[in-house]
């Protein structure tokens, strides 16, 4: 039993096992919600993500290196297996193309016990641990990275770095998640697409009208599907003693 291997259908009918006693369910992407509907629950209500847009005052070319933002728990987390990647295969690959401009900001917190050094001992690698004020750093940053290839849900922090105006460089997994168009709102790049990856990095980190559209495109995005009015209307049909006019 020990070796059977993984089932998701079969783990997430265990998970929703006794969801029919629930008097809502809530989502927070079309995308979970279908899934859902997959499994006999075809009214969970899409609540969604609120994030205000902020973009960043710095120009393009007063902007340098590359941030990850992201809490560290363990090592079999999304995370942790994330900055293994890229640290070990795609970093070396970007550093062949921009040299001494290959600056990689980590940010975020760190569980008590978890090893870094693989991260740290990097020359390219700052670490800043968990930052109460995220806009200076998003606001000296040129780009974004969100090299996941395993998770669920819908990633926050693209939201979060699109919000301060830093376009991000994503896994196609994540595209699809968010419903975000490669080219459109970010570069999203293959699972496991270590030269890709790379590649995109350096693209876009090199062309500045790349870097202005897709700046502007992940921000009419936010501005039009995560608004605080579209959150309150969702939240006010889950709670209906929800006062959408504060």
């Amino acid at each position: 039993r020990e070796n059977r291997p993984f089932n998701l259908g079969e783990a997430m009918a265990r998970e929703f096992k006794h969801g029919h006693f629930c008097q809502e369910i809530v989502t927070v992407s079309p995308a979970e919600a279908a899934v859902l509907s997959e499994f006999g629950f075809p009214h969970a209500r899409v609540v969604g993500t609120y994030r205000p847009v902020t973009p960043t005052p710095r120009s393009f070319q007063e902007r340098a290196g590359i941030v990850f933002v992201g809490s560290l728990y363990a090592e079999n987390t999304p995370n942790y297996d994330s900055l293994t990647w890229f640290i070990e295969e795609i970093l070396p690959r970007v550093e062949e193309e921009l040299g001494w401009e290959t600056r990689l900001n980590l940010v975020g917190h760190v569980a008590p016990g978890l090893a870094l050094d693989r991260f740290l001992a990097h020359s390219r690698v700052t670490w800043h641990g968990p930052v109460a004020d995220l806009a200076p750093i998003y606001d000296t940053s040129r780009i974004a990275i969100a090299p996941t290839r395993f998770a669920a849900g819908t990633p926050y922090k693209v939201y979060e770095a699109a919000s301060f105006g830093v376009p991000t460089v994503i896994t196609d997994l994540l595209a699809k998640q968010l419903g975000w168009k490669h080219e459109q709102e970010v570069l999203a790049v293959p699972v496991d697409d270590t030269e890709g990856f790379a590649a995109a990095i350096v693209r876009l980190y090199r062309s500045e009208e790349l870097w202005h559209r897709l700046r502007q495109g992940c921000c009419d995005r936010l501005n039009s599907e995560h608004n605080e009015g579209r959150y309150r209307e969702a939240l006010s049909h889950v709670l209906p003693a929800f006062d959408r006019s504060r």
